[in-house]
């Protein structure tokens, strides 16, 4: 009886400290996967999160002391890949925490290059779409060795206009550089993001905590959605425009926007550009500036606000302030908690964008040529 009291206790605690092995392995992942995002956010697109201790590999596995936890094998490969442009209208890609690069060449073939990836990840064609994705794969691996950071490198003809971009991405940072696409859907998570020279008939963007920076890029649709992180956008054309933010900062510069809904929380928001449309502006508690190049005579603008003060062209303002003026085209909206803010108009400034898209059918290489037209007014 003592003999079978003393093996049953034996149990017991050989499974109690399996249980605090596995919840200490379980919080020490936790912690660096929350190491690894802060660390990602605030070095934003430079990606070198290896640090000789503990690093994320692709796809979001943590490499901590050697042990790899996650989903792949631990081992890596390096290599090419060639598709026919011909076969292909639309990309999906999944990647981690991988440097991704996607932009437009010379040549007349797709290529993909990568470095230091998980043999797990995969490169096909499914229904005429480039899939670069990971096969799913649960291990627990020691692994001695530190690989530097995973790069894929995706290179499509200049004048490939592909039906749709879907890249879903972690705490790695991705750039698409001169891509034409009639939907491309980006989903971020911690790392950074830059896109740049991009026409698109619709352009979506997702983002949590990783900074965001958009320049040069055109589409009839925008829309977008930031957590903590930044996001910049500068020199654009955005047609439809939706803006939904956190505790993030939004700076959108010198952009040309139609019908724009803008919804912030306690971030800072700062916007300047041609403003066409009905335009609606509503803030928490942080601040909100829009510099509207244009003639103010051309625009009426209704204000309810909470707490915060209004300024308008400089001049602190009734915080509900009402312009009504028939002969005005277009109109502004502002609905603010405490935050400040701040509404002014210059008509001397413009916005530098080669095309415009107001009035095209179809993205296509013939119709991104110079087209100026900026979008009609509202309906009372």
């Amino acid at each position: 009886m003592k003999r079978l009291i003393k093996y049953a206790a034996l149990l017991f605690a050989l499974i109690l400290a399996a249980s605090i092995i596995g919840g200490c392995l379980s919080l020490g992942v936790s912690l660096v996967h929350g190491l690894q995002d802060e660390l990602s956010y605030r070095n934003e697109f430079d990606g070198e999160n290896n640090n000789g201790i503990w690093y994320r590999d692709d796809n979001g596995d943590v490499i901590f002391l050697g042990m790899h936890f996650g989903n792949s094998s631990g081992e890596v490969k390096s290599g090419s890949e060639q598709f026919s442009a011909e076969e292909i209208t639309s990309l999906d890609i999944h990647v981690g925490s991988a440097e991704l690069i996607v932009e437009v060449s010379d040549g007349d073939a797709i290529y993909v290059e990568y470095e230091n990836i998980p043999v797990e990840y995969e490169f096909y064609i499914d229904d005429e779409t480039l899939v670069i994705d990971k096969e799913d794969r649960i291990n627990f691996v020691w692994n001695v060795s530190f690989e530097e950071m995973p790069k894929i490198h995706v290179s499509v003809p200049a004048t490939k206009v592909f039906d749709k971009v879907n890249v879903d991405k972690g705490s790695g940072s991705a750039k698409l550089i001169g891509l034409l696409v009639e939907d491309c859907n980006i989903d971020n998570g911690s790392g950074g993001l830059g896109i740049s020279n991009v026409t698109a008939e619709e352009l979506s963007v997702d983002s949590g905590s990783g900074g965001v920076n958009i320049s040069d890029t055109k589409a009839k649709k925008s829309v977008f959605d930031s957590g903590s992180g930044s996001f910049i956008v500068k020199n654009c054309e955005l047609g439809e425009t939706s803006m939904d933010s956190g505790s993030g900062t939004v700076m959108m510069e010198d952009i040309i926007a139609k019908n724009m809904r803008t919804e912030a929380g306690s971030g800072r928001v700062e916007i300047s550009g041609i403003l066409t449309g009905k335009c609606d502006f509503e803030s928490g508690s942080g601040s909100m500036s829009v510099v509207v190049y244009g003639n103010e005579d051309d625009y009426n603008y209704r204000t309810d606000m909470g707490s915060g003060s209004f300024y308008l062209n400089g001049k602190k303002a009734e915080k509900n302030y009402n312009k009504d003026d028939k002969r005005a085209q277009y109109l502004l909206t502002f609905d603010a908690g405490s935050g400040r803010v701040s509404l002014e108009f210059d008509a001397s400034k413009t916005v530098n964008v080669d095309t415009t898209l107001e009035n095209i059918p179809e993205v296509t290489p013939e119709n991104t040529q110079n087209n100026t037209q900026n979008g009609g007014s509202y309906e009372r």
